[in-house]
């Protein structure tokens, strides 16, 4: 569990360096990340900073964020990613991805400038859009 949390932790990170630029972070006169800049919360919510304010995404927004990021050339169905994330059969719970996509959409939004980084593949499902 606790090297589970560690690589999602690094993944997170890399992930969020690459889609922000490291000037948009707070940094102290040594180049360094100060008070909290990359950091993630524990348990039910993962958290970071970004230009002085903190982007707080829910446990599951990010394990979808990190399963599409981490095959950014795979479409993946809502089916795949309902019971990747949720480890259950989807028992035609797939408003629960719709909804998770679109909170996400909405966190990032105010850091993307106009960039999309989930693609909706229409009669598919969702791809990371990295460019």
């Amino acid at each position: 569990m606790y090297l589970k949390r560690l690589l999602a932790f690094l993944c997170c990170f890399t992930l969020v360096f690459c889609l922000f630029p490291s000037s948009a972070f707070a940094t102290g006169g040594n180049g360094n990340i100060d008070g909290g800049g990359g950091s993630m919360g524990h348990g039910t919510s993962s958290n970071f900073w970004n230009s002085g304010k903190e982007v707080y995404l829910s446990t599951n927004e990010f394990e979808v964020l990190y399963l599409l990021q981490q095959s950014p050339q795979t479409t993946f169905t809502k089916e795949q990613i309902y019971e990747k994330i949720w480890h259950e059969p989807t028992n035609n719970h797939l408003h629960a991805v719709e909804n998770t996509i679109f909170q996400i959409r909405k966190r990032l939004k105010p850091y993307c400038k106009g960039h999309e980084y989930i693609k909706t593949v229409i009669g598919y499902g969702y791809k990371f859009n990295s460019g």
